[in-house]
């Protein structure tokens, strides 16, 4: 079990390492990739429109917004 746990850390810290440097050399923005901390977020037309599809119902989320219990 020690092992594993040793493996999958030691993948996740190489993941890093290869994904900031990438990140300097500008290899990720070419291709719409932004790196926040040792997460990567891929930007995307078809993300936007999920994003904007999901903030349509207008209604609702303002009736949550004004009738909140604190």
């Amino acid at each position: 079990m020690r092992i594993l746990t040793f493996e999958i850390l030691a993948v996740f810290i190489a993941y890093i390492s290869v994904m900031y440097a990438l990140n300097r050399r500008g290899k990720l923005y070419r291709y719409n990739i932004r790196m926040v901390g040792p997460f990567v977020f891929i930007h995307s037309s078809h993300g936007m429109n999920l994003i904007e599809k999901l903030a349509r119902p207008r209604k609702i989320l303002k009736f949550f917004s004004t009738h909140r219990k604190l």
